[in-house]
């Protein structure tokens, strides 16, 4: 006799009526149709993903407490606009050889948390960081279950400049925060203490210029556009590993007009790419006309060529 084989069908979200044909009479209409099958049903929603430098994403189902790449295939019935979710999980299922349909779906650089995915894959030091829905998020915190204890860092996996970022002390503060807007899709990190970060603008692959951003008194952020200050730095004052890394996420990601974010780890000394920006704010900010002077020197070599 064979042994039992495994299906999950995710769906986007669940189905407001428990009678809806995506949950069990789909269920029983495949099993009773094939020999030896076994069929979960879950959502994009009820998924718990980790990632973690030098790994595949780590994605759990929370219903059944599966990971996803212990099923024999995973059908993608509904996603939506989920498509970082979408992009972690069949960048597990890649890694581990398991078959999904519909194949049309890809991973990619669709949010900070689908690139962070790609990059730690990639050996490329990122802060670990943990993502679900925010029912799931604040279930886990009422249990005392997040995989990172307070203070840790709570931001829109889509946000840009700084913008709902936020430093969570207390899980008063969560709640607070996850109720302001309950369309934003939160990613969760621990909270590195830091001398500020590094902004390292790329062009065509080759790093060109670096710029210093320390936050203010009294906040965490960094981000000149959320009043950090910003001091211009010679190239040679940053290991010259840290630049590789910076030119190696730049290309990885194909833009070749990027600004890299990294931060150092003011404990350990250590490295992390935060991000990888295809607007690097080059007519705003900081030292404007250095930044133009960069990239017209760039295009105009392109131009030569």
């Amino acid at each position: 006799m064979k042994s039992s084989r495994k299906v999950l069908v995710l769906l986007h979200a669940r189905p407001a009526s428990k009678k809806s044909l995506a949950l069990g009479p789909f269920k029983d209409a495949m099993e009773t149709g094939i020999d030896n099958l076994r069929v979960d049903i879950s959502t994009l929603e009820d998924l718990l993903f980790e990632v973690n430098t030098g790994k595949s994403p780590l994605v759990i189902d929370n219903i059944s407490g599966n990971n996803i790449c212990d099923y024999d295939l995973v059908f993608f019935r509904t996603t939506r606009n989920n498509r970082t979710q979408v992009s972690l999980c069949v960048q597990a299922l890649k890694a581990a050889d398991k078959p999904y349909i519909d194949s049309m779906y890809r991973s990619g650089f669709y949010s900070k948390l689908s690139g962070d995915g790609l990059r730690a894959e990639a050996n490329i030091p990122v802060i670990p960081s943990f993502h679900t829905s925010n029912r799931l998020l604040l279930e886990l915190a009422n249990a005392d279950k997040l995989p990172y204890s307070y203070p840790f860092i709570l931001k829109d996996i889509v946000g840009r400049k700084g913008k709902n970022n936020h430093l969570i002390t207390d899980i008063d503060q969560l709640k607070r925060v996850l109720e302001l807007d309950p369309t934003i899709t939160y990613v969760v990190q621990p909270f590195i203490e830091n001398d500020g970060d590094y902004r390292v603008l790329v062009l065509g692959g080759r790093a060109v210029l670096v710029i210093h951003r320390r936050a203010v008194s009294g906040s965490h952020l960094n981000n000149v556009s959320a009043g950090g200050e910003a001091t211009l730095i010679e190239l040679d004052k940053l290991p010259s590993e840290v630049i590789q890394m910076a030119e190696k996420s730049a290309v990885q990601s194909n833009i070749e007009v990027a600004g890299v974010d990294i931060l150092m780890n003011k404990s350990t000394r250590e490295y992390y790419v935060l991000e990888v920006n295809s607007s690097p704010q080059l007519l705003s900010g900081s030292f404007v006309d250095t930044k133009m002077q960069a990239f017209n020197k760039y295009i105009g070599e392109l131009l030569d060529k």
